[in-house]
């Protein structure tokens, strides 16, 4: 009896330890492919489902040389071997649900019959057992109810216009806020947070609890998997896609957009998609799409905070007065996304009668008005000319200067 016992002890452990390997490489793998759809798969298990399912076989593994050596050693082989693997399978299942029989391993595992050494082992090791295998239940209880009252408190608001955030984080906190609070936005509201991975209860608990105060609704469910509502065709349905990688953002507006598509409670005016995104190509895509009835727009972060800056800050407080009219000196320091945006949109928001715009475009790159006729080519045209119901200004470019340098300083 020894040598079966001491080999069931060395299966368990080798269980055990496997399938905490195996949970941590899947946890590891879901990590790196949530974020992008291409690469996302949907896994049969998950890394806490593979560690229960090798904790179960584990602790099964510790009661069939028991029964086989013990309780049925006088049977034939064929009906004893059926009886422990039942019985064995009947005792590991009353572990999980907190009426586990130690008695059975104290009274059989005993020094007389495998010694004292590997007595005290193995029955330590089953006590870990015992005690772990109702805590695992109660973890799956409780992700259980976690995730059915968060369903039940989705559709029982059953009028409630539906805004859903494709990703938790920062902006997506500041829009739900928002929404929530804002008086020019009527009616009854839900805000629906979807793809709340481990990652960000692990890393981010501040926004979590962020969330919760919102009264918001988290999902572990990616965007493109969250219902919306099918039954009701009334309501409004606004999905941000609003993740800080903009790829991320097309991919899973497209799919929806097909999705939304082919569903004719779906395929309504009032199904409106945002998709957060800065690059030429999404718009290219966005607008190829077959949209159907829906709404889609294409909101750009660099544009739109270029332009909330320019109305909320007024440039032409600080004009030095020439005389005749006075002068906007406009430094823009590096021409990345933002840059971009704003100096697109100040030769417009400069133009005031009795005033004008200089602009100056500083920037590492060493040909820099090149690079800006690649993206404003309309606005060089017109750089230093006077016409008559045209924008003018005068833009000066700084080539190759360091923000660090002396250089710069005296620029």
């Amino acid at each position: 009896m020894g040598t079966s016992i001491c080999v069931a002890l060395c299966i368990s452990i080798c269980l055990v330890v496997l399938s905490i390997v195996l949970g941590r490489v899947v946890h590891v793998k879901n990590l790196k492919e949530h974020r992008d759809i291409t690469t996302r798969r949907s896994h049969i298990l998950t890394p806490f489902q593979i560690f229960l399912i090798g904790f179960f076989l584990s602790a099964f593994v510790l009661f069939l040389p028991i029964y086989f050596n013990d309780y049925f050693a006088s049977d034939e082989v064929f009906e004893k071997t059926i009886k422990s693997i039942l019985l064995s399978i009947h005792n590991t299942i009353r572990l999980f649900i907190l009426d586990g029989d130690f008695e059975i391993i104290k009274n059989t595992v005993t020094t007389e019959a495998v010694g004292k050494t590997l007595m005290q082992i193995f029955t330590t090791y089953s006590a870990i057992i015992f005690v772990m295998a109702p805590v695992l239940t109660a973890g799956v209880v409780l992700s259980f109810f976690k995730n059915v009252s968060s369903t039940i408190r989705y559709f029982c608001r059953i009028k409630s216009d539906v805004y859903v955030m494709s990703e938790l984080n920062e902006r997506s906190i500041a829009l739900a806020q928002d929404i929530l609070t804002n008086p020019a936005i009527v009616g009854k509201k839900i805000v629906i947070f979807a793809d709340v991975f481990e990652k960000e209860e692990e890393e981010k608990p501040e926004l979590i609890e962020q969330a919760k105060r919102l009264g918001a609704i988290c999902f572990r469910k990616d965007v493109t998997e969250i219902s919306l509502k099918p039954s009701q065709t009334n309501i409004k349905r606004k999905i941000y896609f609003i993740s800080d990688n903009e790829d991320t953002n097309l991919k899973q507006a497209l799919v929806m957009i097909t999705r939304c598509r082919e569903n004719e409670k779906y395929n309504v005016p009032n199904t409106q998609f945002y998709v957060l995104s800065n690059s030429v190509e999404s718009e290219a895509l966005l607008n190829s799409a077959d949209k159907g009835n829906m709404y889609v727009r294409r909101i750009i972060p660099a544009r739109n905070l270029a332009i909330d800056t320019l109305q909320k800050h007024s440039i032409f407080e600080n004009a030095i007065d020439k005389g005749e009219e006075k002068l906007i000196n406009i430094v823009i320091v590096g021409m990345g996304g933002y840059g971009q945006e704003f100096f697109k949109n100040i030769s417009w928001f400069g133009q005031m009668q009795g005033y004008k715009l200089q602009i100056h475009l500083f920037d590492m790159m060493e040909n820099i008005e090149s690079y800006v006729k690649s993206f404003a080519p309309e606005i060089i045209e017109h750089n230093h000319k006077r016409e008559e119901g045209d924008a003018f200004y005068d833009i000066y470019f700084h080539n190759g200067i360091d923000i660090k340098s002396h250089e710069f300083l005296e620029e």
